[in-house]
């Protein structure tokens, strides 16, 4: 698969290497113009204060003026810094990333960059509460005959830290999986990380839905993992030897915090995966082809991983 892939991609870029240069040139003649702005918006807040020191209608005018100058200023950056990446992204994305996710994913999807999952399909598998949250570059399509969503999701909380600065703490970032499935089990299972702090007290989410803590057969994941679960016989149908191993396996891919997890409501299923990504959207403007690739097929074994995660669970509850 991978000598494959690295084909395919080194084909990708040579088609598009001279829109994807072009592009890239783009961006940095962007980022120039917002340093020059930068230095526009130091030089009016300067005059803006000495013309402050001046008590008399003039001094007044030159100020208010010089103000209104660093506020169109700012303006005008934030609105560059929206739009800098955008050339090389749409033909990143839609040159290089869409073909390459035909080579593991051949069924009938739709790839929307600009648009993700809802923040009420997050916070529905008990998250902990944030304050701001994003979603981007979502997929949905079909998997076994369920319809799915994944896309890249951030959600984070603001706080003023011990110096007095109002700091982000991310709760989450990676990818969200969501898989409707045709019928209802009628069915809890959380199989949660625990190194990781995305869940709510666990304690409250047990005492409300009557859960049981689920004792594993493999003990190598007991150091990883806490499962809980409204049925026991359920929990041993979808959770196969199979699927333990694959988690086994990916959770000796990466950092044990940046671990799968699984949620299972009623009718729906959702995977998470922290710091990983829809392949391609945190991979860009990369000078050298190599670096891009390596990236990107460290990208691609994650997304792959979740696929085909996916695809054994639904076999499981839907045999």
């Amino acid at each position: 698969m991978k000598e494959e892939f690295k084909s395919v991609y080194d084909k990708l870029i040579e088609q598009n290497e001279e829109a994807l240069k072009q592009a890239r040139e783009t961006v940095r003649i962007t980022s120039k113009k917002n340093t020059g702005s930068a230095i526009t918006i130091v030089v009016s807040g300067y005059i803006a204060v000495m013309a402050s020191l001046f008590e008399n209608v003039i001094g007044n005018i030159v100020a208010l003026l010089a103000v209104t100058v660093c506020l169109i200023t700012i303006k005008k950056i934030l609105n560059n810094k929206k739009e800098e990446k955008e050339p090389y992204n749409e033909i990143y994305q839609n040159n290089i990333i869409k073909p390459l996710m035909k080579l593991f994913y051949d069924e009938p999807y739709f790839y929307m960059p600009k648009l993700g999952i809802l923040r009420e399909v997050f916070q529905g598998i008990e998250i902990r509460n944030f304050d701001e949250y994003h979603s981007s570059n979502l997929i949905n399509g079909t998997i076994n005959h369920c319809t799915f969503k994944i896309a890249n999701v951030k959600a984070s909380n603001y706080k003023y830290n011990s110096n007095d600065h109002y700091v982000e703490h991310i709760i989450f970032k990676g990818m969200l999986m969501e898989i409707e499935l045709p019928k209802s089990f009628n069915n809890y299972l959380y199989l949660k990380n625990k190194e990781n702090i995305l869940f709510k007290n666990m304690s409250e989410i047990k005492k409300e839905l009557k859960l049981k803590k689920y004792k594993m057969k493999i003990h190598n994941l007991e150091e990883q993992f806490d499962i809980y679960t409204s049925d026991e016989n359920f929990t041993e149908r979808v959770l196969s030897d199979k699927i333990m191993q694959k988690l086994l396996e990916y959770r000796n891919m990466v950092n044990p915090s940046r671990n799968c997890e699984l949620t299972i409501k009623k009718n729906y299923i959702y995977l998470t995966l922290p710091n990983t990504y829809v392949p391609g959207t945190n991979v860009i403007l990369y000078e050298d082809r190599e670096s891009m690739y390596q990236e990107l097929w460290k990208e691609y074994e994650k997304f792959n991983f979740l696929f085909e995660l996916a695809h054994m669970i639904i076999n499981q509850l839907l045999p």
